[in-house]
């Protein structure tokens, strides 16, 4: 299965003037054992940053 969403932030630069907006899209890969209740742990590389 892949998960993928999206981070969005917004900064206050020189008061409330300029608002920069930044968006990273993020996808990664998992398998789910449906006969477990561990949490989910992803590894290191198994995430991409789009």
């Amino acid at each position: 299965m892949t998960l993928v969403f999206e981070v969005r932030s917004i900064g206050n630069v020189v008061g409330k003037l300029v608002k920069p907006r930044h968006r990273r899209r993020v996808a990664c890969s998992l398998a789910i054992d449906s006969r477990s209740n561990k949490a989910i742990k992803f590894k290191e590389d198994s995430c991409t940053y789009l």
